[in-house]
């Protein structure tokens, strides 16, 4: 935020992109609903164990950690999590990011087998949905977030990608 901005108390970006991550998980859980009641459960659960893992493993890392700052908000569970040194949060990003693979492959995997056992307009409109919230709002909105942020040069999400390569070589 700027300093002297009128509206310093509401950052536009978070708001977006912590809209566009509900409407992901909401989508998501709906998907897996309409293809099979018990997956939809099965998806929240994955949600709920996917984002604390990734948070036990990368925000210690995070120079937000002590500044309750997080762009996405993870701060406010993240803080149970003790600060923890020697490792960079770039490469503990890096290095853990697959924990939410799940979060983002299942619910277009189950919407495209729900619409390969039959066409469905509403499920269709829901992966569509899920893929336009996930695959476009998201990413813009955190690409925005990431110019501004105090971890950018630290931060695959949001560094220069060809300072990526680097980052090989460290613990």
């Amino acid at each position: 935020m700027r300093e002297g901005d009128a509206r310093a108390g509401v950052r536009w970006p978070v708001v977006v992109e912590t809209t566009a991550l509900l409407a992901i998980y909401a989508a998501g859980m709906a998907i897996a609903w309409r293809v099979w009641p018990p997956l939809g459960l099965v998806y929240l659960a994955v949600i709920l164990a996917s984002n604390l893992l990734f948070m036990a493993l990368v925000c210690p890392y995070c120079s937000h950690l002590e500044t309750m700052s997080c762009h996405s908000g993870y701060h406010l569970v993240a803080r149970f999590f003790p600060r923890r040194e020697g490792k960079t949060f770039a490469r503990q990003f890096q290095r853990n990011m697959a924990v939410m693979y799940p979060v983002w492959a299942l619910p277009p995997l189950a919407g495209l087998y729900g619409l390969l056992r039959g066409l469905d307009w509403g499920l269709l409109a829901l992966v569509l949905l899920f893929c336009l919230f996930g695959f476009v709002v998201l990413p813009l909105a955190s690409r925005h977030l990431c110019a501004g942020c105090a971890n950018a040069t630290d931060c695959p999400r949001g560094a220069p990608r060809q300072g990526l390569s680097t980052l090989e070589s460290q613990d």
